[in-house]
């Protein structure tokens, strides 16, 4: 018994002698350490493997650009993109850059711009934060942006107090052009998209537009700007510039026709008036017709009628109407070259005067003038 009992008094000092060295294996004074994510911890003493970096470009499109990254022994990889030719720094790379999800496999930035030359960076950062980056950034170049809409301006050329230019629209759901003042728009970036929200419109996207948009100043510089809208959804604008013409200071082409006789008739609706003027004289006939608002039958309104290019049968107040009538009575040969221009109506006491002044079509330097002076005789002349 005696044999045992010792037996047992040693087995415990064992078991309490290895008890301690356990306990002694806990240092409550080392200072915290995160453990490093998705990698084995060292042992103590052992220094990490450094990161190794395997980047590819596999395919670029218009706004983005997807390569191939294999990161191993890192616990964490970023990437920048920076147009070509900027210098970047590892710790730009990791403090401007983008984090990657998965440290192996096929990554894919968008938000890029369409023909344009980038440089792409990656660095890779191991247990123990040390970075490991590109040798250099890994040049590619966005395609170029598919455009299915565009817009051609030609044939640009300028009066005084007009802008002329042809627009061509091809494949366009919507076009629309606006004429600026170059000073306006000098410190500005006008967009397609603001010409289209802000434009004049163009009705007829089958064939070319031959446009006259009448500007404030001559001897100025403008742009034009066209924009056109596809039917996927795409947007393109166009822009020229031109400098109105200085003001002529002899007549291009005067020959302005006098009359002392002018009749008018005028036809009444909710006070908005429809006259017809009839000029007569021994060789010539001329009718025109226009319209005003607030107007009475009787009298004449004293104002500005303008015809546009594509003037309406019926004109709207302040408009003269697509018909019309320049007769030469001696050779009985009619005038058709208008394309567009004004009537002006003043008055004083009773004398009236009234200024036609049309551009010609087939030559916007040449002009059809007629003029009254004198008081209007209400009805339709008489034979």
């Amino acid at each position: 018994m005696k044999i045992k009992s010792v037996r047992l008094s040693l087995l415990s000092l064992v078991l309490l002698g290895s008890v301690t060295v356990v306990s002694c294996s806990s240092d409550d004074s080392a200072p915290y350490s995160k453990p490093p994510t998705e990698s084995e911890p060292t042992e103590p003493g052992e220094e990490a493997e450094k990161a190794t970096l395997d980047v590819v470009v596999k395919q670029v499109t218009e706004s983005s650009v997807t390569f191939t990254i294999g990161a191993k022994h890192a616990v964490s990889a970023y990437y920048h993109i920076v147009d070509k030719g900027v210098e970047v720094s590892q710790k730009e790379i990791v403090e401007k850059g983008v984090k990657v999800e998965a440290l192996e496999g096929d990554v894919t930035a968008e938000g890029l711009l369409p023909g344009k030359e980038y440089e792409l960076y990656v660095a890779a950062l191991n247990q123990e934060e040390v970075v490991t980056m590109t040798d250099k950034g890994i040049g590619f170049t966005t395609k170029d942006q598919v455009v299915d809409v565009s817009i051609a301006l030609t044939e640009v050329d300028s009066t005084h107090e007009r802008v002329l230019f042809t627009l061509t629209p091809t494949d366009a759901v919507q076009a629309r052009y606006m004429v600026l003042e170059k000073a306006d728009v000098a410190d500005l970036e006008i967009t397609a998209e603001f010409v289209l929200e802000n434009g004049n419109n163009i009705i007829n996207l089958k064939q070319p537009s031959n446009l006259k948009p009448k500007v404030s100043k001559p001897d100025t510089d403008y742009v034009i700007y066209a924009a056109g809208l596809s039917a996927t959804g795409m947007t393109v604008i166009v822009s020229e510039e031109v400098r109105t013409k200085e003001v002529p200071t002899d007549p291009v082409d005067d020959g302005t026709l006098r009359f002392s006789k002018l009749n008018f008739t005028g036809d009444e609706v909710n006070k908005n008036v429809t006259y017809y003027l009839y000029f007569t004289s021994d060789e010539w006939d001329v009718t025109f017709k226009i319209a005003a608002t607030d107007a009475k039958e009787e009298e004449l309104k004293e104002g500005k009628y303008i015809r546009n290019s594509k003037a309406e049968i019926n004109p709207g107040p302040g408009q003269v109407g697509k018909s019309y009538t320049i007769l030469n009575k001696k050779t009985n040969e009619k005038d058709t070259d208008i394309d567009y221009g004004d009537i002006i109506i003043t008055k004083q006491g009773a004398n009236y005067k009234v200024v036609v002044d049309m551009v010609r079509l087939s030559d916007f330097k040449k002009h059809f003038k007629a003029e009254f002076n004198g008081v209007p005789v209400i009805g339709e002349p008489r034979p």
